[in-house]
């Protein structure tokens, strides 16, 4: 777990510098897809990835907070 972390910290740091040379979108849509076929990849259950999916958001909306990104808008459940 702690080289996932340290390559994370990498990921991130290198994001970061890569976003303070570019423009910054005052609004960003995402459409969160994928959670049950992660799951089902993993041998989980879909609740189990929409779990997993559900506690980035608020990961993710502090990168857009931290990158001053003002509007962000989430697109969560489908009725598929």
């Amino acid at each position: 777990m702690a080289q996932w972390n340290m390559l994370y910290d990498m990921y991130e740091r290198r994001l970061k510098a890569e976003l303070s040379d570019a423009a910054v979108p005052a609004h960003i849509g995402v459409i969160l897809d994928g959670n049950r076929r992660w799951a089902k990849s993993l041998g989980a259950t879909a609740s189990q990835g929409h779990r997993a999916g559900a506690g980035k958001i608020s990961e993710f909306l502090q990168w857009s907070d931290d990158a001053g990104v003002s509007i962000v808008t989430l697109w969560l459940l489908s009725t598929d």
